[in-house]
């Protein structure tokens, strides 16, 4: 599952600072925290909006085709987006925010003017800061990262067994129509077991197989191969039909090999 981010805390907006701090402490001057609060909100708006950089399935379009060596690729990339947008960014402004609340509690705390529940309030919003810079740091963030990267792993050697199941089926059918093609010459060696045995048994198989290997293309054409309008109605007929199948059956017998 990709990494559930948390939301961005109410304490630590702008809008909550300015309604919560107290009517003195709005006139002792300029604090700094609000600004950094929309700086650190900001930044965290848009790597929610981002999210899917930091998603495995994200660099991984075609799950048919995937490899190993593509998942750790993938791994590579949601970190690197991670290192660069939350710790090299986000991070550093939730510290600067928290940094500026500590400093304005501290200040706060030795002015008699200002109600201490304004001081408490800096520094419950020190408090919020750096809990929620922590909910995003390294330890919390990247388990999650390996976790999916883990399963994809995972998800990737059972279809990968898929395949390598399927192919192995078709091999022998492959085999037996190339031998047809050389030995068949009337309608009834056709229908038996030729086409309704050989050709069909490869046109059940092949789509477990079409999209990982590369055979979309090879697949449509084999159902036509499939169907009962593709049998000759005479001998005659018998030769243009192997002509057709025979560079079909060669791409597959390729894939599969």
């Amino acid at each position: 599952m990709p990494h559930k981010w948390p939301a961005y805390p109410a304490i630590l907006t702008d809008a909550t600072w300015q309604k919560k701090k107290g009517a003195i402490a709005k006139v002792a001057g300029k604090t700094g925290v609000g600004d950094a609060m929309k700086a650190a909100d900001k930044a965290y708006a848009d790597v929610l909006k981002n999210q899917r950089q930091m998603e495995i399935y994200t660099y991984l379009p075609n799950a048919t085709q995937i490899t190993k060596e593509g998942i750790d690729a993938a791994l590579k990339s949601v970190v690197a987006y991670y290192n660069a947008n939350v710790e090299g960014d986000v991070r550093k402004k939730v510290i600067a925010l928290r940094d500026a609340a500590k400093k304005t509690a501290e200040k706060w705390e030795k002015n008699k003017l200002i109600p201490k529940d304004s001081a408490k309030y800096a520094r419950d919003v020190e408090k919020a800061a750096d809990f929620f810079m922590v909910s995003l740091n390294k330890n919390t963030v990247l388990p999650s990262f390996q976790a999916e990267h883990k399963a994809a792993l995972e998800a990737n050697a059972k279809a990968r067994k898929v395949v390598e199941d399927a192919a192995g089926k078709l091999k022998p059918y492959i085999l037996a129509v190339a031998k047809g093609m050389k030995t068949v010459k009337t309608t009834d060696d056709f229908e038996r077991p030729f086409w309704g045995n050989d050709i069909r048994g490869i046109g059940t198989v092949l789509p477990l197989v079409a999209k990982p290997l590369g055979l979309e293309t090879e697949y449509k054409q084999w159902r036509k191969f499939t169907t009962d309008g593709f049998k000759p109605k005479d001998a005659s007929e018998i030769p243009a039909k192997m002509k057709e199948i025979a560079p079909v059956l060669k791409k597959i017998a390729e894939a599969v090999k």
